[in-house]
């Protein structure tokens, strides 16, 4: 017993030890003669509570978890925030030429700030003649992660936290490789990559409707688009016909491309414009529309690139090859429709579209569980529990769902413009009446 006691003592001293447990050892030592199971009783007590004592040195520390993800920048956070004079940005990995992509490194939050070590940025590629270089990201600590699921889960417990930012301006068409390593002193390390395709924009006539409208070469995607209220927003508020307010302020929100921002160069609308010669028209009737340049209707009204990104390098990137999928973004994002679907200072009032980012932020939709996601067996759950799930069965019917990656329920998971929606399982119900165009 008394070998046992030393061998114990590097962890537990007697005085350390509790009251009955204290006194069980003293009573032991004071009569030999005592019954047996008191030494087994009081052996048993040590040991729990050397195992005690040694189970913190044992803890595993918390999984790392790494991720690189591009985060959105919308109007109403650059008001929020106070980032005067710094420029939005779509958060796709299909980005215009001269407009910032803001790169973060995301940690699981349980691993402590002290316990990271290093994380480091390098550009691994870039197009031939390219000068552009990493910088400093303009958001501070004050600017959390974009998708509320990564800041908290539906308990309201913190999900992930930023470890670093770093931001790039593409300057060229091409492909932009960028690396993240992240260090830390018991969580693990990894290192992290992230492509970018800098492009520009080519307008729905030009580019997108050649393929997309009917046919063997890709899915029919034009049809169900030109039935949306977004492929005549522009049409409507340049007419006069549309209730909304409108005015020059308001032309990225309804066009492609537009960005005023002397950095842009990706022949959006706003390059159209001054090609044309074309300027706001100071009353608003239906002539505008009919006297408006081809190429500015090319331009206008919102279409397949605002929510996919501009699509040159997804034509003509690998020729011989059209229409290369690598160079063409597909998000499920609500930073991307929170572009134009967000509060802004440019409007007097709110109105029932421009607020509809802040309505989904504080919904439960926007931090819907993680459980029913990325892990086997999961296929009938993501149907309703993640955008990509719930999109693939409404489009589909599918009851298994093959991709069980976790995005939370975003816009497009219900407002995709596709065709209508089969039910297998689900009462049919009126479907995403935003969608269509007034009649």
């Amino acid at each position: 017993m008394r070998i046992f006691i030393t061998k114990l003592s590097r962890k537990t001293t007697l005085s350390e030890l509790s009251p009955e447990t204290h006194s069980l050892q003293k009573s032991h030592l004071m009569n030999p003669k005592a019954p047996a199971r008191s030494a087994i009783a009081f052996g048993a007590a040590l040991g729990i509570l050397a195992i005690t004592s040694i189970t913190p040195a044992w803890a595993a520390a918390p999984p790392l978890q790494g991720q690189i993800t591009l985060r959105p920048l919308t109007p109403q956070e650059i008001y929020d925030y106070g980032l005067t004079g710094v420029q939005g940005a779509s958060g796709l990995a299909t980005t215009p030429v001269g407009q910032p992509v803001y790169l973060e490194v995301l940690v699981n939050n349980a691993v402590p700030n002290s316990d990271i070590t290093n994380v480091n940025w390098t550009m691994t590629a870039r197009p031939v003649g390219s000068a552009a270089a990493l910088e400093a990201s303009p958001l501070g600590t004050n600017v959390p992660t974009y998708k509320i699921a990564d800041r908290v889960n539906q308990n309201g417990a913190p999900v992930f936290k930023v470890a670093g930012r770093t931001m790039l301006r593409p300057d060229l068409v091409g492909s932009y490789t960028v690396s993240a390593s992240i260090q830390t002193a018991s969580s693990g390390n990894t290192n992290l990559t992230q492509r970018i395709t800098a492009s520009s924009y080519l307008g729905v006539n030009a580019s997108c409707v050649l393929c997309h409208s009917g046919g063997i070469i890709a899915q029919n995607r034009y049809t169900n688009w030109i039935e949306t209220a977004h492929a005549h927003t522009f049409e409507n508020a340049i007419s006069g016909s549309s209730t909304d307010y409108f005015a020059a302020a308001d032309l990225p929100y309804r066009t492609v491309g537009y960005d005023g921002n002397t950095n842009a160069n990706s022949s959006g609308f706003d390059f159209a414009a001054t090609t044309n010669g074309w300027t706001f028209p100071a009353t608003l009737t239906s002539n505008n529309w009919a006297t408006l340049p081809h190429g500015l209707k090319n331009f206008a009204n919102v279409q397949c690139e605002s929510s996919h990104g501009p699509d040159y390098q997804h034509v003509f990137g690998s020729i011989p090859v059209l229409g290369d999928t690598n160079y063409i973004s597909v998000s499920m994002n609500a930073g991307t429709c929170a572009q134009c679907h967000d509060s802004r200072t440019t409007h007097a009032i709110a109105t029932a579209w421009n607020t509809k980012a802040t309505e989904w932020s504080n919904s439960k939709h926007a931090r819907t569980t993680r459980t029913p996601s990325g892990g086997a067996n999961r296929q009938q759950c993501v149907r309703c529990h993640t955008a990509h799930g719930f999109a693939e069965f409404t489009r589909t019917g599918n009851q298994l769902i093959a991709n069980t990656l976790y995005e939370a329920i975003t816009c497009a998971a219900c407002h995709e413009p596709i065709p209508p929606p089969i039910f297998t399982s689900c009462a049919p119900r009126t479907f995403i009446p935003c969608r269509k165009a007034p009649p």
